[in-house]
């Protein structure tokens, strides 16, 4: 959402209050119980979940434009993060500039910040206070939450898992975010909620609420999941989206492969979906390789230091393998993938 600087909205010293369970409206009280169940509220008042009035949104910098240019306030649940940021859950239907229903709201003039439930060094990651929460609550596990899908550089290093909602087995939107984590931090595994627990946007909440147990995630190398993702994307998508999804392909392979001939093997077969022909292809993968190679040369340009480039380079180097497994071969190494019960025991991958 965009922040914009309008001072008699939004102090910036302002900080997301503390807050006691009597906070709570009476239905902000049944949502989070729906959500979480008896145990899930009680921790949600615990780490401070507490309803706000419209004023108190106003002051607090919550606030949305409408394409109109219409600013929109609304009073919310407020879900804390860490050092005064937060998100709102609204209680009223507000529209950005596209015309969409913002369901939930970042403050104005706030640095995004993870929210961390639990005890000791966090070991999960997911998108959304109430998701984490809900992990947190089902494995005992120490459990980091951010606000969106992008804000993964955000995760403390000890993090070994980063799960996203169901939709990130198709959406590029919700698994572009994700391949990237997962190639950008060495040894971090990626996963998603199954659409057949979760439903088909469903994360941590649903879920578990649907009766799934942690053993049912898949956790994934980034590597893995690129391999599959031909077989996951869905025929059905809009056609102006078919490019920028190719696109996203492209990149991630060849981030993660180093080779452009690696790249361009894994873009024919998502191709082949949607009947891509191969200038099309070339064209498309030269151009996110330009992009990678505009974004080396920014950080050379940056700084004489060269650690920057080195972590750049790091996940395009030329020694990475580049082999790319035919269909049935990535299936038979993808059935080999470990599952979230293994992390839960402590075996490594």
């Amino acid at each position: 959402m965009k922040n914009d600087s309008e001072s008699d909205a939004c102090n910036p010293n302002s900080h997301i209050p503390e807050k006691s369970a009597k906070s709570l409206t009476k239905d902000h009280r049944a949502h989070l119980k729906n959500e979480l169940g008896i145990k899930g509220l009680k921790a949600a008042i615990k780490y401070g979940a507490h309803s706000i009035d419209e004023e108190e949104a106003r002051t607090l910098g919550f606030r949305l434009r409408d394409k109109s240019g219409n600013t929109q306030y609304s009073s919310g649940l407020i879900l804390p993060f860490l050092d005064g940021y937060g998100q709102l859950r609204c209680d009223k239907k507000l529209y950005n500039e596209k015309g969409e229903i913002s369901k939930y709201l970042n403050p104005a003039g706030k640095k995004a910040n993870i929210m961390i439930f639990g005890e000791g060094q966090p070991k999960y990651a997911t998108e959304g206070w109430k998701d984490a929460l809900s992990i947190h609550v089902n494995t005992g596990e120490t459990v980091v939450a951010i606000p969106g899908v992008h804000s993964w550089k955000l995760l403390p290093e000890s993090v070994e898992l980063i799960i996203y909602n169901a939709d990130a087995s198709q959406n590029p939107q919700v698994w572009g975010p994700l391949v990237e984590a997962g190639l950008e931090r060495k040894g971090l595994n990626i996963a998603f909620f199954p659409e057949a627990i979760a439903g088909a946007k469903g994360g941590a909440c649903e879920f578990f609420k649907n009766g799934g147990e942690w053993e049912n995630v898949d956790m994934y190398k980034p590597k893995e999941f690129l391999q599959e993702l031909p077989n996951r994307l869905r025929r059905d998508i809009k056609t102006n989206w078919i490019k920028p999804t190719l696109a996203k392909i492209g990149r991630l392979a060849y981030l993660a492969y180093g080779e452009k001939i690696a790249a361009e093997k894994l873009l024919e077969r998502a191709g082949k979906i949607y009947k891509v022909t191969k200038r099309e292809r070339d064209n498309i993968l030269d151009r996110a390789i330009s992009q990678i190679s505009s974004k080396r040369n920014k950080y050379i340009r940056a700084s004489s230091n060269s650690s920057a480039l080195t972590r750049f380079a790091g996940s395009i180097s030329p020694k990475a393998s580049t082999e790319v497994l035919e269909p049935e071969e990535a299936t038979k190494e993808i059935n080999k993938r470990p599952s979230c019960k293994s992390s839960l025991a402590g075996t490594t991958t």
